[in-house]
């Protein structure tokens, strides 16, 4: 699935992939429609998504931009905030950084992610967030001289 990016105005953009071939809860082929939110692919480069609604099961899906997550952090976002908590800054201080760009992002929802990073990490399966983020806090410490 290829995605087009629609110039709406200068300060909002459409990623507009056009109807979906199929609903992915029950596979039939009839959507509409069903509104769009916002979603940043980078810091301060937000796009609108589009959701769809499938006619026959009701439910709605939005099949997301390259580089756009499920939640308001993209990997970017999340590969720094978990380097932050991982270097010892807290939770708090940690969901407090972001704000300054426009990213919002609360202690409760970092402590949640914690444990999912760590587990991907754990067995190998985060080579884009968690590894790099591990690899990257030993070297930094390996060269403090602790």
């Amino acid at each position: 699935m290829s995605f087009t990016v629609v110039p709406e105005d200068p300060a909002r953009q459409l990623a507009d992939p056009g109807p979906p071939e199929a609903c992915p809860y029950c596979g039939k082929r009839a959507s509409w429609r069903n509104g769009c939110y916002e979603r940043h692919r980078l810091p301060l480069d937000p796009c609108r998504v589009q959701r769809w609604r499938c006619q026959t099961c009701g439910r709605t899906h939005s099949p997301s931009p390259d580089g756009v997550t499920r939640q308001q952090r993209t990997w970017p976002w999340q590969e720094i905030l978990m380097r932050l908590y991982w270097l010892g800054v807290s939770l708090r201080a940690t969901s407090a950084s972001p704000e300054v760009l426009g990213c919002f992002v609360s202690p409760t929802s970092l402590w949640r992610d914690v444990p999912r990073l760590q587990m991907e990490v754990q067995w190998g399966q985060s080579t884009r967030c968690g590894t790099f983020i591990r690899e990257s806090v030993v070297a930094q410490l390996s060269n403090d001289g602790h």
